[in-house]
């Protein structure tokens, strides 16, 4: 059984003059046969599609690397903005509209509160 990459369907190296379509065609054709005649793998037995622990360790990597000045101004933020939420109820207005006519009290699309 052959291997398809994605280089077998770029078409760069394709002349006006020849059949890239066709070529492409037939690569699709032939990655879809191959597909079908694949036996199938058990969800257990598969490599898995993510790996938690490296995102993990690239998140706290990215925050490692972040200033802290920035990464304290960041919380501050999220902090004021869960207290104002608080204080007002969860009564902010929160629309995602370009135009929001509730702001200016003549209401011309449908809001949630």
């Amino acid at each position: 059984m052959s291997n398809l990459s994605s280089s077998d369907f770029d078409s760069e190296d394709c002349n006006p003059s020849s059949s890239c379509s066709d070529d492409r065609e037939a690569l699709l054709q032939r990655a879809d046969v191959l597909f079908h005649q694949a036996p199938p793998v058990p969800a257990a037995r598969q490599a898995p599609l993510l790996d938690a622990g490296v995102v993990g360790e690239a998140q706290l990597a990215a925050l490692a690397a972040e200033p802290p000045a920035q990464l304290m101004l960041q919380l501050l933020v999220a902090l004021a903005g869960q207290q104002i939420e608080l204080a007002t109820g969860g009564a902010l207005h929160t629309c995602s509209a370009a135009a929001c006519l509730k702001c200016m009290n003549a209401s011309a699309h449908a809001h949630t509160a």
